[in-house]
């Protein structure tokens, strides 16, 4: 008799210990399965993602959720929390390393400049960049990109149109300037996708 009650004690305490651990103050994307993750609300929420995450941050008292992918091979954390950010961006940095992960998977696109760098090395870049980019100077620049992007590009293109008597995509023709201008003014490359064909 005594064994029966042993077994279920010895099977229902670890399983009550997880569940209370399960409870913390940081709202998990929605009750993670403990070895699917967020896989299932996930993809339950694929087609429209770009609704579902940010109504989760704002369901999240401390603004903050924990992302927890299939075998918990990984955690994350998105926040829309300001303190968080600030914590997480600048007065406790070096406690939160990017990782070889994510170098070798931006590297490629960004180099191994100041968006994947860690510790000493962005600090570094970090107080170079931020005597570069006043918020001055990158709003001078940025006008100068736009008006440029607005007289040699968007108007041409709105000119032509008209005089034509064409019909155009404006969203298609705003989006392309739209994403010139944000190249150049990021990157310091023009795409051109927007232009006279």
């Amino acid at each position: 008799m005594d064994s029966p009650l042993i077994l279920f004690l010895s099977l229902s305490l670890p399983f009550a210990l997880f569940l209370s651990l399960r409870r913390t103050s940081t709202v998990r994307f929605p009750y993670p399965n403990p070895i699917l993750g967020n896989l299932i609300p996930f993809l339950r929420n694929r087609g429209r993602f770009l609704d579902w995450a940010p109504s989760l941050l704002s369901l999240s008292p401390a603004g903050t959720i924990e992302v927890i992918t299939p075998l918990s091979l990984s955690h994350g954390v998105a926040t829309s929390n300001p303190s968080v950010v600030n914590h997480l961006l600048v007065s406790n940095f070096c406690n939160y390393v990017k990782g070889r992960r994510i170098r070798s998977a931006l590297s490629d696109l960004l180099g191994d400049g100041f968006f994947i760098a860690d510790g000493i090395l962005w600090s570094l870049q970090r107080k170079i960049v931020s005597r570069e980019f006043t918020t001055r100077s990158l709003r001078s620049f940025s006008a100068d990109v736009f008006q440029s992007q607005i007289h040699d590009r968007l108007l041409p293109v709105l000119s032509s149109a008209a005089a034509f008597g064409e019909v155009i995509d404006l969203q298609d023709v705003l989006k392309r300037f739209a994403f010139d201008s944000i190249c150049t003014v990021s990157f310091g490359h023009d795409p051109r996708s927007l232009g006279l064909d």
